[in-house]
């Protein structure tokens, strides 16, 4: 079995977690909790990335444009889903949006520029 094989099986593996994640909010392997699909598209990314610099294959040949296009769509697609989903499951961090919110609010209501967490002039 050559180390292509394994990490094409390896590959297949973390992206059903990577699936089996996003449908299911997080969930626990042993003792390793799983909750960010992100972490686990990174782990993806390596694996796919070590397999093709172990073993090179061909690909269709594409423009250019049409390749970094497409790259972009399903990146802006995948996180926007990872980022709507955990926001909506209330999952977001103080200074992920809140800040910015109670900066605009104070702004926009003539208070200054201040934040409340952490304490400080913005």
């Amino acid at each position: 079995m050559t180390i292509a094989r394994v990490l094409d099986g390896a590959a297949i593996v973390v992206g059903g977690l990577f699936i089996a994640l996003l449908a299911t909010g997080g969930f626990k392997v042993a003792t390793l909790t799983l909750t960010r699909p992100e972490d686990v598209l990174v782990v993806l990314v390596v694996i796919l990335a070590v397999r093709l610099v172990s073993r090179p294959c061909a690909l269709a040949p594409a423009e250019p444009r049409r390749a970094v296009a497409a790259g972009v769509l399903v990146y802006v697609l995948l996180m926007s889903f990872i980022v709507v989903t955990r926001h909506a499951a209330l999952r977001t961090h103080a200074l992920d949006l809140g800040y910015y919110v109670q900066l605009i609010w104070r702004v926009a209501n003539g208070h200054g520029a201040y934040v409340t967490l952490p304490p400080m002039h913005a």
